[in-house]
Order: structure tokens, then C-alpha cells, then sequence
């Protein structure tokens, strides 16, 4: 009888051990961010900098990230030099700035949840994740380059191993995919127009 009695107990705390953890499940991400532009070719090297000098977060400040966007950006060979701060003083370098901003709705994406007003915001919310640059470019051209992902989250306490690869993931494809459309327009907002 004991025996019994412990199993059961045993599987009470394993069954109450799963349920104090959030589990995240990717929705949809931004198309082209499965590879970022490498090596663009272009016909001369871009002459100027990118001084990325303003980041905004409205979740807390993540390094990792901005550093991850800085290599992104330096690894496709296309500006003389990629730097956080500012390049305002230097006329060899462009300004952007990067936000990155996290957007929590109830799981029919109807209505705003904040966590401490809505504890129900773990009892499944959608997640979206955006991720903007501004840049100033030469002859007072503006860019906008936006990238959008996100997903469904549920349960209660830290998130899972599976649901933080699946957030690395989908951060590094929405990336990517900012990268990818500040490459592309570069050809527009460094010629001769």
C-alpha cells in the first residue's frame, strides 16, 4: 500500500512539474530570412560606415542580440565599417536606428495583454516580435526596414529548452530578413538619384 501511495505522489510532482513551465510555438515569419545576404556583389565598395546609434527595446536589453544584427551586417562585405554609436560627427557614415519591440494579444489577437493587468497573458498569448531599422542615408533619403515574426505562448514560468530554441530561431530568421531588405535597397539609396 505504501508503494502505491508513493508512485502516486511521485506522479503528482512530475505532472505539477510540468505544468510551472511556457512552452512557445513559432506562427509565422518574415519570407527571406532563411539566409542573410552574404558577399553582395556590387560593381565598388560602398564609402561610408554604418553607425548604428540608437536602440530601443521594449523588453529588457539584450546585447546579444544587437551584436548578432552588427555581425549580420558586417559579414556581407558591404560597408567600410559596421559600429554601435553614433556616426553623426563623421561624414563617412550613415546613421541608423534599430527598435525592437514585442507585442503581447490575447490568442485570437483581439485585444493588448500587459502581464501584471492580465495574468491570462501566459494562458495563451500571441507573441509578435518586430524588428525595425531607420537609416539616414546620404542626399536625406530615409529607409524603413521592418521584419515581423512571432508565435503562441502558454503555460506558466520559464520557457522550456525546445521553446527557447524555437524563439533563438525565429529571432535569427527575422534578422536575417532585416538584413536581406537593407541590402537590397542599398543599390537605390547610394546611387545617382
Amino acid at each position: 500500500m505504501k508503494r502505491h501511495h508513493l508512485w502516486s505522489v511521485l506522479l503528482l510532482v512530475l505532472m505539477g512539474t510540468g505544468a510551472c513551465s511556457s512552452h512557445y510555438r513559432t506562427e509565422f515569419e518574415e519570407i527571406g530570412g532563411d539566409q542573410w545576404a552574404r558577399n553582395v556583389p556590387s560593381k565598388a565598395p560602398v564609402p561610408y560606415g554604418l553607425a548604428i546609434n540608437d536602440i530601443s527595446m521594449n523588453r529588457p536589453y539584450s546585447g546579444e542580440l544587437v551584436n548578432e544584427l552588427k555581425a549580420k551586417i558586417e559579414s556581407a562585405h558591404v560597408f567600410k565599417k559596421v559600429e554601435l554609436g553614433s556616426g553623426k560627427e563623421r561624414e563617412d557614415f550613415v546613421d541608423a536606428r534599430v527598435t525592437i519591440f514585442d507585442t503581447r494579444l490575447d490568442r485570437r489577437g483581439l485585444r493588448s495583454l500587459e502581464d501584471a493587468d492580465h495574468p491570462e497573458a501566459y494562458e495563451g498569448a500571441f507573441i509578435e516580435h518586430r524588428y525595425q531599422m531607420i537609416v539616414h542615408w546620404p542626399k536625406g533619403h530615409v529607409g524603413i526596414y521592418e521584419a515581423k515574426c512571432g508565435g503562441l505562448l502558454e503555460g506558466h514560468g520559464p520557457l522550456d529548452l525546445e521553446s527557447q530554441q524555437y524563439l533563438q530561431s525565429e529571432a535569427d530568421h527575422c534578422l536575417n530578413a532585416l538584413v536581406n531588405k537593407l541590402m537590397f535597397d542599398l543599390p537605390k539609396m547610394l546611387g545617382s538619384s
